[in-house]
């Protein structure tokens, strides 16, 4: 069956106020939902964060609006929780849709996209949410049990299926668009193909303002994350920003405990400031002490440079994270097996790469192409293609 409406809607349920409670397990959508032609064009997400239906007052920019479309409803509130539900069917016309649920204040846990989903105008787009944001700072339970903690802003053990499509413009994810302030992801895996045309493209999420515990690539299913006309392309994320953090969680497995976050089938490519976990890293990248986040992926190019195995630029931290990508590669510009810029005052520390870094016209190096920051405790065993003069010159600046 049809729905046509312009904000607020669902296949399964439009709206519910945060007091519902509401709880909707093991539901189905296979219905199209298209936006109307007539009526309220979008909100404010700013003004509805304000609201009283958030809790928790979240600091998003100005100037977004959405109109909060999903596959399951268009909100997830602070006391709902969506469960085991899945979507075949197709959302358009849209900005800020998921294939679950448009806007999560809530928890989406153990849910399912299954088919093709978005099209290459639409922005703030996930395969399970649009926006994930964090609602409360009071912990949350759920099950008969009640053994399952979490906080409201939670998106746990969600899936997109191998062989679809994910598409869209600018914050782009495979799981969600757009990782919001307070928001928390963790341990899902998408195993479609996205495709964007701008900017702040991710495996997982297109932008990330919370915290991101990535799982292991298990599957090691073939996809591509193709960003090539816009920068912030990333295997994991587009961009991560300040107060974002990226970090391992799960059992590690490989070699040296390593964390496998993006297989060997994996090919990321973007125009520029690509990385093969995170395109820009403004944040907290990789652990304080423990697993190495590792990137296994196929190939990680930028058409026109700032590619590295880890991450394009950073202008934050990066540690204990690994690259063993089979190629991280630069048309033109710079290339570095972890990072491709390390800005002023930032460091990379306790990282090693073991993989191929080549820039046909730039800089090339086996940690960074350009280092103004400090690199500390790092290994390399991979191999820098250009001219020999321009692979030492950077290398012999770090300390490695």
């Amino acid at each position: 069956m049809p729905i046509s409406a312009n904000t607020y809607v669902g296949g399964i349920v439009g709206y519910c106020e945060k007091n519902s409670r509401l709880v909707m397990k093991d539901c189905k959508n296979s219905g199209n939902i298209s936006r109307a032609s007539s009526g309220k064009a979008d909100v404010s997400l700013k003004k509805y964060i304000k609201s009283a239906e958030i809790t928790e007052n979240q600091s998003v920019d100005d100037g977004i609006r959405l109109h909060f479309a999903g596959g399951i409803t268009g909100v997830t509130l602070e006391n709902e929780v969506i469960d085991n539900c899945a979507n075949t069917g197709s959302v358009t016309g849209f900005s800020g849709i998921g294939g679950v649920v448009g806007l999560n204040a809530g928890l989406i846990y153990r849910c399912a996209l299954n088919e093709n989903f978005g099209n290459a105008t639409l922005n703030y787009l996930g395969g399970i949410a649009g926006i994930n944001i964090g609602s409360s700072n009071v912990e949350k339970t759920y099950g008969s049990s009640l053994k399952y903690k979490y906080m409201a802003g939670t998106i746990d053990s969600c899936t997109t299926a191998y062989g679809k499509t994910i598409a869209g413009l600018s914050n782009v994810g495979g799981i969600v668009g757009w990782n919001a302030p307070g928001g928390t992801v963790k341990e899902n895996i998408s195993y479609a193909n996205i495709t964007a045309g701008g900017s702040y493209i991710g495996g997982v999420a297109g932008r990330n303002s919370g915290s991101m515990e990535v799982g292991v690539d298990a599957q090691n299913k073939a996809r591509n994350i193709d960003g090539r006309s816009g920068e912030g392309i990333g295997g994991i994320v587009g961009i991560n920003e300040a107060s974002g953090s990226v970090k391992v969680t799960g059992k590690v497995s490989g070699k040296e405990g390593e964390l496998v976050a993006v297989g060997s089938q994996v090919t990321i490519h973007g125009n520029e400031k690509v990385g093969g976990i995170v395109g820009i890293n403004q944040g907290t990248l990789g652990e304080t002490t423990g697993a190495y986040l590792t990137c296994q992926a196929k190939l990680v190019r930028a058409t026109k440079g700032v590619v590295g195995g880890i991450a394009g630029t950073t202008s934050g931290s990066i540690q204990y994270a690994r690259n063993r990508s089979e190629n991280v590669s630069a048309d033109s510009g710079m290339a570095g097996g972890i990072v491709a810029e390390n800005t002023k005052g930032q460091t990379v520390t306790n990282c090693g790469n073991y993989g191929n870094v080549t820039s046909s016209d730039g800089y090339a190096g086996g940690i960074a192409a350009r280092n103004e920051g400090t690199i500390a405790n790092c290994t390399v065993s991979g191999n820098c293609q250009l001219s020999i003069v321009h692979c030492l010159e950077f290398l012999s600046q770090d300390e490695v």
